[in-house]
This record gives C-alpha cells, sequence and structure tokens, in this order.
C-alpha cells in the first residue's frame, strides 16, 4: 500500500511538472509573438490632458463604477510633431489622473502605440520557468526514488546537488515573494500614512494650495470583493476656463460627503491636481496604517533573510560539490 501510495505521489509531482512547463512554454511563445509585434518602437512619455467620464448612475446620487468608463486623451512629441491619442478604460477609480505621465511605445512608421505596461517582455521569465519544470519532471521520471533519498539526506554539513538545487529554489522564491510586497503593498501603505501630513507642509510652508469651490455630483460605488464595498466622493469643479472632475484615491465613507452639498477643494498650483483638507479622522487613519506597514515590514524582511539564507547555503554547497 505504501508502494501505491509513493508511486502515485510521484507520477503527480511528474505530471504537474510537465503541465506546468507546457503551460509556460506556450506563455512564453504568446509573450514573444506579442512583444516582436513592438520591436523598433520608441519608448515616449505621454501626458493625460483629459479626461471624460461617462458615469452610469444607480439610484439619486451613487455612480455604480463597474458600469461607467473613462476616456482619456493622452498627448506626445516625437521628432518635434505633437500627436494625440484616445483610449477608453473601463470604470472610473483605477484610471490614471490628469497630468499624469504614462510611458508608451509608439511606432513611427504606422503609428500604433500601446502603454509599456502592456507591452513588458515577459517571455524570458516564462521559458525560464517552463525549462526549470521540465528539468524537474524529467529528474524524477528518470530517478525519483532516489531524488527523495538525495533530500532526506541532505545537510549543511554534507551537501548534495538535489539538496542545493531546492535551497535555491527557496531562496528564490522568498525573494520574488519579498520583492512583490515591497512593490505592490509598502508604496500604498506609506502614501497613506504620509498624505495628511504631506498636505500639511503643502499648504502652510510651501503654500502651493488655493481654494476651489466644488459640487459633490455622486458617490463612486466600487465592489472590490464579495463583501469588499468601496466609496469614493465625486467632485466637480471649475479650473482655467473648463469644468473638471475629480475624486480621491482612497476610499471614505459614503456618510462624510453629500451629493448635491458643496465643498471646498485644494489644488495644486505646480500640478494641477486636487485634495481634501484631512480631518482628524485622517489622522487617526494614518497612524493606524502603522499597523499593517510594520507588519509588512517584518514580513519583507523574514522573507528577505530566508532568501539570502539559504541562497547561501546552497551556493557554498555547491562551491564545495565542485571542488570535491
Amino acid at each position: 500500500m505504501g508502494l501505491t501510495i509513493e508511486g502515485s505521489a510521484m507520477a503527480a509531482g511528474i505530471g504537474g511538472c510537465l503541465l506546468l512547463s507546457g503551460l509556460f512554454f506556450y506563455l512564453a511563445a504568446r509573450s514573444r509573438r506579442r512583444s516582436a509585434r513592438w520591436r523598433g518602437a520608441v519608448r515616449l512619455p505621454a501626458v493625460v490632458t483629459s479626461l471624460e467620464y461617462q458615469e452610469a448612475r444607480r439610484g439619486q446620487g451613487e455612480i455604480n463604477d463597474h458600469r461607467s468608463s473613462t476616456q482619456v486623451t493622452l498627448c506626445f512629441v516625437d521628432q518635434g510633431r505633437r500627436y494625440q491619442r484616445q483610449r477608453q478604460y473601463p470604470g472610473i477609480v483605477l484610471t490614471p489622473q490628469l497630468g499624469q505621465k504614462l510611458p508608451i511605445l509608439f511606432q513611427r512608421d504606422s503609428g500604433d502605440w500601446i502603454l509599456r505596461s502592456e507591452a513588458r517582455v515577459r517571455w524570458p521569465i516564462f521559458l525560464a520557468l517552463g525549462g526549470g519544470f521540465l528539468a524537474a519532471g524529467l529528474a524524477l521520471l528518470l530517478d525519483g526514488p532516489g531524488i527523495l533519498a538525495s533530500l532526506a539526506a541532505y545537510h549543511v554539513d554534507t551537501p548534495n546537488l538535489a539538496g542545493c538545487l531546492v535551497c535555491a529554489l527557496i531562496g528564490l522564491l522568498c525573494g520574488t515573494s519579498a520583492y512583490a510586497a515591497l512593490r505592490g503593498v509598502m508604496p500604498d501603505l506609506l502614501r497613506s500614512a504620509a498624505e495628511p501630513f504631506l498636505w500639511a507642509v503643502r499648504q502652510f510652508l510651501l503654500h502651493r494650495y488655493e481654494e476651489v469651490d466644488a459640487l459633490c455630483v455622486g458617490i463612486i460605488r466600487r465592489e472590490a470583493g464579495d463583501d469588499d464595498v468601496c466609496y469614493y466622493p465625486f467632485f466637480r469643479y471649475c479650473a482655467g476656463g473648463r469644468q473638471l472632475h475629480w475624486f480621491p484615491r482612497r476610499q471614505m465613507s459614503p456618510k462624510r460627503y453629500q451629493p448635491g452639498a458643496r465643498y471646498t477643494l485644494y489644488r495644486d498650483l505646480k500640478t494641477g491636481r486636487c485634495s481634501l483638507k484631512p480631518g482628524i479622522q485622517d489622522l487617526f487613519s494614518a497612524l493606524f496604517t502603522l499597523v499593517p506597514m510594520g507588519f509588512f515590514t517584518i514580513l519583507i524582511l523574514s522573507l528577505a533573510v530566508c532568501a539570502a539564507g539559504t541562497l547561501l547555503l546552497a551556493g557554498m554547497g555547491l562551491a564545495s560539490l565542485l571542488a570535491a
């Protein structure tokens, strides 16, 4: 019975590795074909010059974000010639901001363009993952019991090839996870914690804000999950002879701002971006942000230490095997 279970587990491991290798090879081929289309394109910064929101109203003052859309106008300059392109985004909350710079790829001969984030070259990563899973599957297929025995016999003082490779794999996974948490989570936490204090510096020390009268025309409702609903007040104001719209990038209570009421926005004279005056609850929210920030800091440091330690063990083990 034990042999049967062991053989089934081995077969499942081999099949899983070969299946994943095929999937990553397919993704590598697909990504390479996509990136080949933009070979020779020039990289340019495009500036968001206007935003047109198509709000899908839900009730008297509520806006359904998932049914709404935003038309973004981008302007960029290439070889002294000015170009203007438009792009439709789904929703309102996750769209670019007015004046934001977006890197793009531009084909001079055809005039086609694409956001650089959508044309990132990922095929080498997919190719490396496919090759790694293929090598693991073939190794288990040729000598699965021997590899498992080598892993069970691995010690720091008596390293072997299989154990060193597993240590290197664990180190790479931990390092990648630490990098992903650092890039994906920490910037938003730092921005939330520093936002009220940066507003005070710009207002009272740098005098960069001007007061703008604005009308709350609705509350944007965005469903981020099954029970996770976010609300954002949606304002309309006038600046430079144009009628513009603005909403804060962080969620707020739907009762804090009432549709049809007028409020004061603070417009940055340098960037043109608006903000709201922080209240007491914003200061408390910034302080409470320090709790998840501390948790993710400890998590990132732990993953980084684990990655450094396992990669060091793998390097020392491989060096001793080569020297033997």
